[in-house]
């Protein structure tokens, strides 16, 4: 049981913590953070903010000005946010990567690449996105492929309290600041 323990912290719970910790402190700094409580730091900003502020539609205040770099964010929300959003993120960019480094691994030389880049590749890229989109949102499934899982509880409470600790951490952070 240790064995699988040190195991789930270092295959699952650093790498989780490490993820939910930067992506909770990009969208509380955001402002982006989706949590029901939300710090009273973010809250007394947000009503200082709206006083020095000319008057606005709701709207404008629901869309953030750095559209670009809300990319990561409305991911983790689309697979849901919280725990199951994180771990879905993971998986989703795991299977990603896998895929990629195996694709690339598939070409001799730059030339054969440039040669079979066409609309066919490009659709069939897509197709796979999906497809491994799909497998993200079933991640529990996933990972006992891929690790040394004997004991599944031990991992989730591990990736549990990494999610749990991180969140903690960032609101902390931005209830003090």
């Amino acid at each position: 049981m240790s064995e699988e323990l040190i195991n789930a912290i270092l295959y699952s719970g650093i790498p989780i913590f490490l993820v939910t910790l930067v992506l909770s402190y990009w969208a509380a700094s955001q402002g982006l953070d989706d949590t029901e409580e939300q710090s009273d730091a973010t809250k007394n900003l947000s009503t200082a903010d709206e006083e020095t502020k000319p008057e606005t539609s709701k709207a404008e205040h629901i869309v953030p000005k750095n559209k670009a770099g809300n990319v990561l964010h409305e991911k983790w929300v689309q697979f849901g946010g919280g725990y199951y959003g994180v771990m879905a993120l993971c998986t989703y960019l795991h299977i990603e990567l896998l895929e990629i480094s195996q694709a690339l691994a598939d070409f001799e030389s730059v030339q054969d690449f440039i040669q079979s880049v066409n609309v066919d590749f490009f659709v069939n890229l897509f197709i796979s996105a999906i497809m491994n989109m799909i497998a993200a949102f079933m991640w529990w499934s996933h990972w006992p492929k891929i690790l040394p899982i004997v004991q599944p509880v031990i991992w989730l409470v591990c990736t549990y309290a990494a999610y749990v600790s991180a969140t903690s951490i960032v609101r902390s952070y931005f209830k003090y600041r």
